[in-house]
């Protein structure tokens, strides 16, 4: 639900703005120059883990038991992009992004659609820096792609049931490393007019493998790791945006 009512407001706001215009600034001959400088935008995105589930046991999960991952979906539109374009094809761009997923223990019965105990919530969020290059046309679309590196600080959100052992008098804690990524964009603008676009949009994350190690905390005496392992959030991602060229 929230998902339509996200991309109904888009699509009435970009309605909004091309009625408003005048049939003159509609035409594509005036848009070519909107085509350099600054531009500004967000975007919302579906994404789908590349690689979210292990097999059964000890010696074939991310860390402990845990092995699978159920992505978390969020489409508040806050992907935010600036980008600078050179001329019309070649430009630079810095995007912020966030990935984030509940951790699971499941087995083969329950896999698809079944509940499994997790330890509680894995994610990164963190800049992508990123060259861009698209191909002007004499319509309305503009094609263009991306590639870059995204780094990322990661985190745990433990789960209060996993992390606190009251009967041992300990904690337990997901300690993560910090992580970079390959990330490829493509997708194309649709001109509204010499300032406002919309878009459609796909990326592809790669390389985002998440360290983690699990640690006993003791009121008397020092921290101990039982558990080493990792989460791969590599991800394909799948949306929608706005754009304003100044």
């Amino acid at each position: 639900m929230k998902k339509v009512l996200v991309l109904g407001v888009l699509t009435a706001f970009a309605t909004g703005v091309w009625a408003q215009q005048p049939a003159a600034e509609k035409s594509t001959s005036s848009w070519k120059s909107s085509l350099s400088g600054l531009e500004i935008g967000t975007r919302i995105l579906y994404t789908q883990l590349k690689d979210d589930q292990k097999g059964d046991g000890l010696n074939r999960s991310f860390i402990g038991t845990l092995n699978y991952l159920d992505e978390e979906q969020d489409y508040v539109p806050d992907r935010i992009y600036i980008q600078y374009f050179f001329n019309e094809y070649i430009g630079l761009g810095v995007s912020y992004d966030h990935i984030e997923a509940k951790t699971l223990e499941r087995n083969s019965a329950v896999i698809e659609g079944g509940s499994g105990a997790g330890d509680g919530k894995v994610g990164a969020r963190g800049a992508i820096l990123y060259a861009v290059g698209r191909y002007p046309t004499d319509s309305a679309f503009t094609p263009f792609a991306e590639i870059g590196v995204g780094f990322y600080s990661s985190y745990f959100d433990e789960d209060a049931d996993w992390k606190y052992d009251n009967v041992k008098r300990r904690e337990r804690h997901m300690n993560t490393d910090n992580a970079t990524a390959f990330v490829l964009g493509l997708g194309c603008d649709y001109q509204i007019n010499d300032n406002w676009s919309v878009n459609v949009y796909g990326r592809l994350v790669a390389g985002l493998d998440i360290d983690t190690t699990a640690d006993y905390v003791y009121k008397s005496k020092p921290s101990e790791t039982f558990r080493e392992g990792s989460f791969p959030l590599d991800y394909y991602g799948f949306g929608v945006g706005v754009k304003y060229a100044f």
